[in-house]
């Protein structure tokens, strides 16, 4: 295993973590911020260079690595101390480029109870021994491994997802350091003191300004959790947050992504053996309700990700008395005044937003509102697009199943007619040539959301900022990520109003992809949601 020990790369890796967090803004107060973005405009062509040149570098030594070489990784975790199982079967889903098959120990209701009861009785008092520092350590030499091309298992998780979801392998490394760059021990000492005011009460009896007396507090005997596909290396957070109070994880993994969870898992037992008794992961098929029921039924709290459909059957399973944190469909938007079109990066920043992940993930933008004519927005989904063609040297867009990409020739070919004979108020943009690399809707008037991703986006103009609430108060419900481009006064009271409205982030274009462990996800508190408090005078 790689020291997490000084060295000269790991040096540059921890000014290259600094640099990226004056970028995305993690952490910085008010008064640093102007500071912040002077030291990030005079760093940002080489930093970004740099980090071009890594990702192509280390994309290219992975596939070398396992060139004609076929994988296969058992995707299922059971956890220290429970009965020998069957033997691992290959789990009924196929990977997109080929190369990579995975396996998974049958589920059966019998084995998920018994494994959920195994989790309460051995994971919990198996954590409780742990100091909370101990804990955040072992988190942050895992994020450090992670962040480590030499890494073995970093290296083996992106050629396997690659094949198995078709996302290039630069943006599976580009996600997985998103992820681990802000889950560091820095990142969530914070997190545990804002959101529980003690991180302390996780050990013991302690001081906490919340409580009307010295407090303890627990988290859940048993978190149940179900992970979504759309972004690689996304399972990590809910076992960070599980093992950050001190509570055990059974985690069901998606089909369309089985493969990090149980590579993860290995990696926080490698540091600490002593965590065998309170990780899991499993995978069986999605929709199985006597499964799902046996899953859900003991855990205290549910973390899930999913369509709404989806989580609306799970809901059936989770006792009416546990906690749930489930997130479903949300919406992601850009706004931009007029001052904000003079930006010379605002193309890049668009780009990059609407590219990073593919557009499959609840933070990627459904439509840039830009304060400009019909014209004007026409000239910038053209720039945006010569950014998406620069972007994809270094962030190449997925291979997608053949009904997929039908599907996003057609919404492009409609989009087409209908600008052709339906209304003056569209102008499409696409990509010169046949293949189709990326297209843009530029349009005005009433706002109609359009199904996005794979480089596709959306401009749509408004007179003034004032038109941006007006057109997403009929999807408030969903709101959640936006980007502001604006100065002055209008841009805290839009902000405010936006918040009011729904919204749980706002922040500058380009950094939608990278919220914080710190961000009130979906507007909560992700930790306080999860703990138990007694008040001892």
């Amino acid at each position: 295993m790689p020291s997490t020990r000084y060295s000269p790369a790991h040096f540059s890796r921890s000014v290259d973590l600094t640099l990226h967090r004056l970028r995305v803004g993690h952490g910085i107060p008010d008064s640093a911020a102007p500071i912040a973005r002077i030291i990030e405009r005079v760093t940002a062509d080489s930093f970004q260079q740099r980090e071009r040149d890594r990702m192509r570098e280390e994309a290219a030594a992975v596939q070398q690595r396992y060139s004609n070489q076929a994988l296969e990784l058992c995707v299922s975790r059971i956890p220290a101390g429970m009965p020998k199982q069957a033997s691992a079967e290959p789990i009924a889903a196929t990977a997109l480029l080929g190369g990579v098959a995975c396996r998974g120990v049958p589920c059966s209701p019998a084995l998920l109870s018994q494994m959920a009861t195994h989790l309460r009785d051995h994971g919990v008092a198996a954590l409780r021994r742990l100091p909370i520092a101990r804990l955040l350590t072992i988190l942050d030499q895992a994020s450090l491994l992670w962040l480590d091309p030499s890494y073995e298992k970093r290296s083996l998780a992106i050629e396997a997802i690659h094949r198995w979801t078709g996302f290039s392998r630069e943006m599976v490394i580009h996600s997985i350091d998103l992820e681990m760059r802000s889950s560091r021990r820095l990142d969530l000492w914070r997190t545990l003191w804002t959101e529980l005011g003690n991180p302390r009460v996780l050990d013991g009896r302690a001081w906490c300004p919340s409580g009307e007396s010295p407090c303890l507090a627990f988290g859940p005997s048993l978190i149940g959790a179900v992970f979504s596909s759309n972004i690689p290396a996304l399972p990590h957070l809910t076992y960070m947050r599980g093992l950050a109070v001190k509570s055990p994880v059974l985690g069901k993994v998606a089909s369309n992504e089985p493969i990090f969870a149980a590579q993860y898992i290995d990696t926080l037992i490698e540091l600490c053996p002593e965590l065998a008794p309170a990780l899991a992961a499993l995978w069986f098929p999605g929709g199985s309700q006597e499964l799902e029921s046996a899953l859900l039924s003991q855990a205290d709290c549910v973390i899930a990700y999913g369509s709404d459909s989806a989580l609306q059957g799970l809901s059936r399973a989770i006792p009416p008395e546990s906690r749930r944190l489930l997130h479903g469909h949300r919406m992601g938007f850009g706004a931009v005044d007029h001052r904000g079109l003079q930006d010379p990066e605002l193309a890049k920043q668009m780009a990059y937003d609407f590219a990073v992940f593919d557009g499959q993930a609840c933070l990627a933008p459904v439509v840039y509102f830009v304060e400009t004519e019909l014209s004007g927005a026409e000239a910038l989904a053209q720039a945006v697009g010569r950014e998406l063609q620069a972007l994809a040297t270094w962030l190449p867009a997925r291979t997608m199943r053949p009904e997929d990409r039908a599907a996003r020739e057609h919404k492009v070919q409609q989009w087409e007619v209908q600008a052709v004979f339906g209304s003056e108020a569209l102008r499409v943009v696409r990509a010169p040539g046949r293949a189709l690399h990326w297209a843009g809707l530029v349009s005005e008037g009433e706002y109609i959301p359009q199904q996005l991703g794979d480089r596709l986006f959306h401009i749509h103009c408004i007179r003034s900022l004032d038109d941006v609430v007006p057109h997403v108060r009929p999807f408030s419900r969903y709101l959640q990520n936006v980007a502001l481009s604006a100065t002055g006064p209008a841009r805290e009271q839009l902000a405010v109003r936006l918040a009011g409205l729904g919204v749980s982030r706002v922040n500058r274009p380009g950094r939608m992809a990278t919220p914080s462990m710190m961000w009130h996800h979906d507007g909560r508190l992700c930790i306080a949601e999860l703990v138990r408090w007694a008040d001892i005078a």
